[in-house]
């Protein structure tokens, strides 16, 4: 049995809390996410795969459930699993009443949070603190984050750099300052543009894709030695690459906007797609191979 519609008419921890009484999945398709697929198996949340991928890090499990909270487009379908033999993976084991309390308590802490550090401080870790956290969120967040801030860092890196929401990051910043797990050791970031030798110029990069393409694609760029000018809205014969991540969209549509681009259009997507004149890229990303095909558009 299946029951689907539209995820306007969607109260998500509702249908959480009823779907966690049988072994099932809901499917939710999101625009801005993609598709995210939520198990369940005994009353508890087991497990949620975003385009493919398994998460295993609860705040970022935590934050795709909140965006799906606050997509206003898309669909959604969920299936009882009881007689069928399909395979559930877990990485993690939430009561379903605790799972949506989570939810809700932290869409409540994020939209009364502090206000953050502007974007150029540097943030570093304080170890002595942060090897006694207990907090599990806490712990959660500083996994994501620990290389960065083990050498210090940046907001504006932790945003490009992190695969959660913004707000998200703001909020969680703000509060390990507040608890001293991570302090501000400078006034603003030490590598400017004028400091850094390895640059390679400024690129112009038309980007039309979710965060999480588009902190991969940013990132790649940088390590490449590439300052990034992005810009949105409608493409431009100006730009030097475009990112284009087709949404379901489908090829033809990339083709009608993108095709006088297509030397240098970054197309991607999930399908199996070979384009003859697009280089094409499926999820999720592998740093490796966008830099490979980065490194192919900017060659040409």
């Amino acid at each position: 049995m299946a029951i689907q519609g539209d995820i306007k008419d969607l109260d998500l921890p509702l249908l959480i809390n009823t779907a966690a009484f049988r072994r099932g999945v809901v499917e939710v398709e999101c625009p801005p996410l993609g598709t995210v697929l939520i198990y369940f198996r005994d009353g508890k949340v087991v497990s949620i795969v975003r385009n493919g991928e398994l998460l295993e890090n609860l705040l970022e499990i935590l934050d795709t459930v909140l965006s799906l909270v606050r997509c206003r487009s898309g669909t959604f379908l969920m299936e009882n699993l009881d007689d069928t033999d399909v395979e559930i993976p877990e990485s993690i084991s939430i009561d379903a009443n605790q799972f949506t309390l989570l939810i809700s308590s932290l869409i409540d802490e994020i939209e009364h949070r502090p206000e953050g550090p502007p974007d150029d401080l540097i943030l570093r870790l304080v170890t002595e603190r942060a090897k006694n956290v207990r907090d599990p969120l806490d712990a959660a967040f500083l996994l994501l984050a620990m290389e960065y801030l083990v050498r210090g860092t940046t907001l504006r890196e932790l945003r490009r750099n992190l695969p959660i929401r913004d707000d998200t990051l703001e909020y969680f910043v703000a509060r390990l300052l507040e608890r001293g797990l991570i302090e501000v050791v400078e006034d603003k970031a030490p590598e400017t543009r004028a400091e850094r030798t390895d640059l390679k110029g400024t690129v112009k990069v038309f980007l039309r894709a979710e965060d999480d393409v588009r902190r991969t694609v940013l990132k790649v760029l940088r390590d490449m030695g590439y300052e990034a000018e992005v810009y949105e809205g409608e493409p431009t014969p100006d730009a030097r690459i475009y990112v284009v991540d087709l949404n379901g969209k489908g090829f033809l549509w990339a083709n009608a906007l993108f095709g006088p681009y297509a030397s240098r259009t970054l197309l991607i997507g999930s399908e199996e797609l070979k384009p003859t004149r697009f280089r094409y890229i499926r999820k999720p990303l592998n740093e490796e191979e966008v830099r490979r095909a980065l490194e192919e558009l900017l060659s040409t």
